[in-house]
């Protein structure tokens, strides 16, 4: 059967009681549940997410993975460990440039170039002194992620490109307190819970430059659509290399079921490089997509 996956909103008070902070733990929920998927293209096909109607949302073992259509979710779990080293190799270089420490966020100590101890945890890169800040890190990864979301507030809320929502382009406070967001070790401003909603489903269309986001949303005829209907399309393609985003078959693209289930399997997907084995372990059976 298919699960749904939910997300837990964890609201912390940073500076003030009116500055909220919507951070993307995850919580499981009828099996494992996943952060939000940070990247734009299927990790299968390389086709832009959306491209071919919702994306179909996956959850391994605490991790989203995100997909153009259902019928990549089989190539994936077929050769799920090259699969996630790509991802995983994508993440640190896309994350790594904006990455607001300077310091591990365990003890403290600095991160030497080319010493530390990088790892991927649920799709979201931190940098460690040792691997036995690895360890004290994945016995409480939250008080961690909790100040390192601190530490992205603190480094971008200054700076923020833009007044508007990144959504909705709406003016943020026109629907009371903003929210502030962290993905992707980046911080996204919305104006409202629904927003923070279409945030988490497709990140990527987001945090990479909120004020590009925000002026093509307030440029749009009728607006952002807060009903939130959506239409979902469903295809059926080739697929690629699992070691390339950019290496696509021709694509067949036919009608089929966006819900099928998945059965147990075993995969690696864990840290990055040297902790890449933190998050390892057998993974059970997966729901279908997020249009479910």
């Amino acid at each position: 059967m298919s699960r749904q996956i939910h997300f837990s909103r964890y609201v912390a008070a940073i500076f003030s009681a009116s500055l909220i902070v919507l951070v993307a733990h995850a919580v499981e929920s009828g099996g494992a549940a996943g952060d939000p998927y940070p990247l734009g293209d299927c990790p299968v096909s390389g086709e832009p997410l959306g491209s071919m109607g919702e994306p179909v949302a996956m959850a391994y073992d605490g991790r989203q993975v995100q997909f153009c259509c259902a019928g990549c979710t089989d190539s994936f779990e077929d050769h799920e460990a090259a699969y996630w080293a790509a991802i995983d190799d994508t993440i640190l270089r896309d994350q790594a440039p904006v990455y607001p420490l300077d310091t591990c966020v365990i003890d403290g100590e600095p991160l030497e170039a080319g010493e530390g101890h990088d790892i991927i945890y649920r799709n979201r890169l931190v940098r460690l002194a040792s691997t036995e800040c690895e360890e004290a890190f994945l016995a409480d990864p939250g008080a961690a992620l909790s100040r390192l979301d601190e530490a992205v507030v603190d480094q971008e809320l200054p700076a923020y490109p833009t007044e508007r929502c990144a959504v909705s382009g709406e003016e943020l406070g026109s629907h009371g307190d903003p929210i502030n967001y962290v993905i992707a070790n980046r911080l996204v401003r919305v104006c409202c819970a629904m927003c923070a909603g279409d945030l988490r489903a497709r990140p990527a269309a987001y945090y990479p430059n909120p004020r590009e986001a925000a002026e093509q949303a307030s440029q749009e005829p009728e607006g952002h659509d807060h009903s939130h209907e959506h239409n979902h399309g469903e295809h059926d393609h080739g697929h690629g290399d699992p070691n390339s985003f950019e290496d696509h078959d021709e694509h067949e693209h036919g009608r089929m079921s966006c819900c099928a289930g998945h059965g147990d399997h075993d995969g690696g997907n864990g840290g990055h490089g040297a902790g890449h084995d933190a998050d390892g372990g057998d993974h059970g059976g997966h729901g279908g997509s997020g249009c479910c």
